[in-house]
């Protein structure tokens, strides 16, 4: 029996009695039901307890042509030092916004604001647009695991006027709708300027399919309203 690694491009999650791939790399999403999901047990490094009761099956035929059919769309790799154990995403459920809708928050521009808002979006628009999802990622993850400075996440006020400058400016720029991972890209290196690294998350929905990307600290969201944000099981973290 062949040993499945999950390529290090490739995440997935559990909604609705589906699983749910996504392929960073591709920027695509693959679906298979949960029920055929069992046989992956005794296949991939790291399934075991990964999905969700649908009564387990050590079929190992069904799993390796299951298998044998990720493998084929870049989703798994039989290579251990190219690829990773199976793991969910993790996050706290979405119970509030950072800033709320009946917020009184006056922003106070600066000249630096502005000019981190341009750099925030010019470099976001050059790693997502013109190259890949994934080096876009991959470039955030790594400012964060490098950042020399870090400050105190618990000092709500400071990061809630922050928000607050990036939403006024963003209005002159592009519109958040139907272009949330640009946005959540955006202000994730925005906050960064400030040594804010919230958690990036992107989620999916399976019926019908919707994928959805924000960022979030805690239970406190900050650019998606908590109430939309619980429709989506999270796929990938960063």
């Amino acid at each position: 029996m062949r040993k499945y690694w999950l390529s290090t491009h490739a995440y997935f999650c559990f909604t609705a009695g589906q699983c749910v791939w996504l392929h960073v790399a591709k920027d695509e999403y693959f679906k298979t039901s949960g029920q055929q999901c069992a046989h992956l047990r005794d296949v991939i490094e790291g399934w075991s307890g990964s999905e969700p009761d649908e009564g387990y099956s050590n079929s190992t035929p069904e799993g390796e042509r299951l298998a044998a059919s990720l493998f084929d769309c870049g989703l798994l790799t039989r290579n251990a030092r190219r690829g990773k154990a199976a793991s969910l995403a993790q996050m706290e459920a979405p119970l509030e916004a950072l800033i709320p809708d009946d917020s009184t928050i006056n922003p106070e521009y600066r000249w630096s604001h502005i000019c981190n808002f341009i750099w925030a979006c010019l470099t976001t628009f050059g790693s997502l647009k013109l190259i890949s999802m994934r080096l876009a990622l991959s470039a955030l993850e790594h400012k964060k695991k490098r950042a020399k400075r870090r400050e105190d996440m618990t000092d709500l006020e400071r990061m809630r006027r922050l928000v607050a400058i990036f939403f006024g400016l963003r209005k002159f720029i592009y519109t958040a709708r139907l272009c949330c991972l640009f946005d959540s890209l955006v202000l994730a290196r925005f906050l960064s300027l400030y040594g804010y690294y919230p958690m990036l998350i992107i989620g999916v929905h399976a019926d019908p399919f919707r994928a959805h990307c924000w960022l979030q600290q805690g239970c406190l969201t900050f650019n998606s309203e908590p109430e939309f944000t619980k429709r989506f099981t999270p796929i990938l973290t960063v």
